[in-house]
């Protein structure tokens, strides 16, 4: 079992390597930079998966944007915003939000070395 420290020091590390590339400052936890009537509201759940959309693959829910496609844009080096260009029904704080469900899955899943 990892320790606090362990985990903060995790979290640090992946903020400091993708902080820029989610353009959140770095800092853990992504928090909209819209708020009130201009924030874009986030669907629930952020990702869903259905037979009758693009065959069962993952998607960003209320899209047909594959999260498979975000993740290999960032395995490839390309920027959030070259995505977000490519897919325009995909938000950016719904993208970013992904993104933090991702990490967090990740940090959940991590065993102590």
């Amino acid at each position: 079992m990892s320790t606090p420290t362990a985990a903060r020091s995790s979290r640090a590390r992946f903020n400091q390597q993708f902080g820029a590339l989610l353009d959140t400052g770095g800092a853990s936890g992504y928090s909209p930079g819209r708020k009130g009537k201009d924030a874009m509201a986030l669907p629930t759940p952020l990702i869903s998966r259905s037979p009758k959309v693009m065959s069962g693959t993952v998607v960003f829910t209320g899209t047909r944007a594959p999260v498979q496609t975000l993740m290999d844009y960032i395995e490839e080096g390309s920027s959030l915003a070259e995505f977000l260009e490519d897919f325009p029904t995909v938000s950016r704080d719904h993208a970013i939000a992904v993104l933090e469900l991702a990490k967090d899955s990740l940090f959940t899943r991590a065993t102590a070395a």
